[in-house]
């Protein structure tokens, strides 16, 4: 009698069956960087690099930026080149960072990055759908007029 059904191929690749669905999403560790090394700034970013690098959970390297880059060095060299990375421009750490904490000296340096911040968001980036935001976390002790100002620069 003959066999009805059809015959097995004959790899053993051919076997199985695709994966069919995109991999499930999973948490990701937050970019933190840091805008402005001055008395206070310097100490938070190299307390924060030290306890990232310390902590048992994975994480990335704190993204700094500073006017004067001489800081900047000075930080690497204090909490190593795997714990902090130097931002380029004001661009790049705005777009690189989920959360930035600016230390700035005066109301009218405020002013001034907010609008750099603000034109470095104009374009909006998006991921599997979701847009991603920012969160800018200003360090200050400056009028609380300003908070407000700053908050409708980034608000797109």
């Amino acid at each position: 009698m003959a066999d009805k059904h059809l015959p097995l191929p004959a790899h053993p690749a051919s076997y199985q069956i695709p994966f069919s669905r995109p991999a499930t999403p999973q948490a990701q560790p937050l970019q933190i960087g840091i805008y402005g090394l001055g008395n206070i700034g310097y100490l938070m970013a190299r307390n924060l690099a030290v306890y990232k690098a310390s902590s048992p959970v994975p994480s990335l390297p704190l993204l700094v930026y500073n006017r004067t880059v001489s800081k900047s060095e000075d930080l690497v060299k204090e909490a190593g080149k795997a714990n902090v990375h130097i931002a380029q421009n004001v661009s790049q750490l705005v777009t690189e960072c989920d959360v930035i904490i600016t230390n700035l000296a005066s109301d009218a340096v405020v002013k001034s990055v907010y609008m750099e911040f603000s034109k470095a968001l104009t374009v909006r980036i998006t991921w599997l759908g979701w847009t991603l935001d920012r969160v800018l976390i200003l360090v200050f002790d400056l009028e609380a007029i300003t908070s407000g100002e700053e908050q409708d620069l980034c608000r797109n």
